[in-house]
């Protein structure tokens, strides 16, 4: 009878630490395209004017070519604009985008380690790399990828010099990683680069916000470097993450691997 059976209680337990992480992930992200497009707004704002101020400090200068000394102050004005415009033009960001073309990975790398072995600051810092020459072709802005990687090495050169770090390293580490999450949405399989210094930590309140433009460490920074190569990075689908302790600084990009993934070897 019903009354014979044997009752009993069925509890399954679930982790949230994985749901949180996605939740948080989702908040961070809204936060950071908050915060760029309330800079991109300001800054169509300031653009629309800079062209007016130029403009008029240039006829200024035609018309009373004959003023002792107004010259040195219109072109302060004319320098200054032109200063003020590439500010704004970057934290716009590139225009005109280039397309997607297939690259490896490894060889806009290497293009860009050497053309910063060519700068006397990187003179002084040891590269280790660590690559998968298995990692198929991605569909890439190659100018826009090299940019990305030359603001992260560039950010961790300037850290270890001005922390007087002993022995500055950087280490390159590319790898294929599987069931990434970007955003909201699961990879079966993408593309890690992941770049390491044994430089300063960064604060963790720093890293709630290194993303953001104008948030910078640098005294003579812009804090525009790393909120352009996360545009960049989702411009690919992809992500940018940043992970710091004592002993070490971390920046992984990471790039969905398409189903039609060219396959090559370097």
């Amino acid at each position: 009878s019903y009354n014979s059976r044997r009752h009993g209680l069925i509890i399954e337990l679930r982790s949230l630490v994985h749901q949180q992480r996605l939740v948080d992930a989702v908040q961070l992200q809204t936060q950071h395209m908050a915060a760029r497009d309330l800079v991109r707004n300001l800054a169509h704002e300031i653009k629309n004017p800079l062209g007016g101020i130029r403009g008029a400090a240039q006829l200024l200068e035609m018309t009373y070519s004959n003023q002792k000394g107004l010259k040195e102050y219109t072109q302060v004005i004319i320098e200054q604009s032109d200063r003020l415009k590439n500010l704004v033009n970057n934290l716009l960001g590139p225009q005109h985008p280039n397309p997607l073309i297939w690259a490896n990975i490894h060889f806009i790398i290497e293009k860009v380690l050497s053309l910063q072995s060519m700068q006397t600051q990187s003179q002084k810092v040891r590269i280790e790399k660590n690559y998968d020459p298995s990692l198929p072709e991605l569909k890439l802005d190659v100018d826009a990828m090299q940019q990305v990687l030359i603001n992260i090495i560039k950010n961790a050169e300037d850290a270890m010099n001005d922390a007087h770090t002993s022995h500055p390293c950087i280490k390159i580490k590319t790898r294929a990683e599987s069931g990434v999450i970007i955003r909201d949405r699961k990879y079966p399989t993408v593309v890690a680069i992941s770049i390491s210094n044994n430089g300063p930590q960064i604060p963790e309140e720093m890293r709630q916000t290194i993303f953001y433009p104008m948030v910078t460490t640098k005294s003579s920074g812009n804090g525009l470097g790393l909120s352009i190569a996360q545009s960049i990075m989702e411009r690919h689908g992809g992500s940018l993450e940043c992970i710091s302790d004592e002993t070490e600084t971390t920046f992984k990009l990471i790039l969905p691997l398409p189903k039609s993934g060219k396959f090559s070897e370097v």
